[in-house]
């Protein structure tokens, strides 16, 4: 299986980049079915000149490792993903992924809010008040 050799940016003079901005994490309430080709969901954002969001499972049991290196791997192992920067390399772009120096925030999705306001999230948010008394 093809993998993509990660390396630090470093500014060329003469080479066309191409720039995935890494901007946050949601957590969702509801399942979200995992986005099945990354590669096809870049380049479709690469056609469009329009921001996209990927969808992806966490691994269990989720492992202290910072979110950077998830997002990385789950983008390095893409066939898909792979395939695209390959072709992008062969028109003459670099692919960049930029991610914020102090790391990626990690947010509540809307459904995620939505369910802590509610009944249910309220009566589980006070059960897990009582287990850390």
């Amino acid at each position: 299986m093809d993998k993509i050799k990660l390396q630090p940016y470093k500014a060329t003079v003469g080479i066309k980049y191409k720039v995935i901005q890494l901007t946050d994490f949601k957590f969702h309430s509801t399942p979200k079915r995992p986005t099945p080709s990354l590669g096809k969901k870049v380049r479709e954002s690469f056609q469009h000149n329009t921001p996209g969001r990927i969808y992806s499972h966490l691994p269990k049991p989720l492992e202290p490792q910072d979110g950077n290196s998830f997002i990385l791997n789950v983008l390095q192992y893409d066939t898909d993903f792979v395939k695209m920067v390959q072709e992008e390399a062969a028109k003459g772009y670099k692919v960049v992924i930029a991610m914020p120096k102090e790391g990626l925030p990690v947010l509540l999705g809307e459904d995620m809010i939505e369910f802590l306001d509610s009944k249910n999230g309220k009566r589980l948010l006070r059960k897990l008040d009582k287990k850390k008394k």
